[in-house]
């Protein structure tokens, strides 16, 4: 690897605290629906779709034979990979039916969304998910922003729709 000590330690410590706020998330915040809670108690359905990005992202990389730019993936670690990507499809589930609110949130679905079905295992999962990311990437073609944010969340979004889905509308 291209990596000195420094940078190989530093990606010990991120992944490790990636590992711990994710186990801990699903043991402390998780409700009775699969959902999970922000640390004032409240559902917040924008929290649930970057936590799905996260167990899909982080059980994908966990399972990587080789990282991107790397030789190895010292941080393998299929049964590790196997608990995060369960809980991608434990919180897919629970968000399938949502509808996502606002231009922030559909992108921050379709962001998630495709986090999702690079990673799953689960094949009727990967199809759910680029349904619905074609479902609301058109619905965010439509959507007019008040703001530059607003504008990037756009952007973000459609492009993580085109990327999976091929759809230029």
């Amino acid at each position: 690897d291209p990596f000195g000590a420094q940078q190989r330690f530093a990606g010990m410590v991120l992944m490790a605290e990636a590992k711990m706020q994710a186990q801990y998330a699903l043991q402390m915040l998780k409700n009775e629906q699969g959902l999970f809670l922000n640390s004032d108690g409240a559902l917040d359905y924008a929290g649930n779709w970057v936590l799905l990005e996260a167990f899909s992202d982080l059980g994908g990389a966990l399972d990587m034979p080789t990282l991107p730019h790397s030789a190895s993936n010292r941080y393998y670690n299929p049964d590790q990979s196997a608990m995060f990507l369960g809980a991608a499809d434990m919180l897919f589930g629970a968000l399938t039916d949502r509808q996502p609110e606002g231009i922030e949130e559909t992108s921050l679905a379709l962001q998630a969304l495709a986090w999702y079905a690079a990673n799953s295992a689960s094949e009727a999962g990967v199809r759910a998910a680029l349904d619905a990311m074609a479902s609301f990437g058109t619905q965010l073609a439509a959507a007019e922003a008040e703001n530059a944010a607003g504008n990037a969340f756009i952007i973000r979004g459609l492009m993580e729709a085109y990327r999976l889905t091929g759809d230029s509308a």
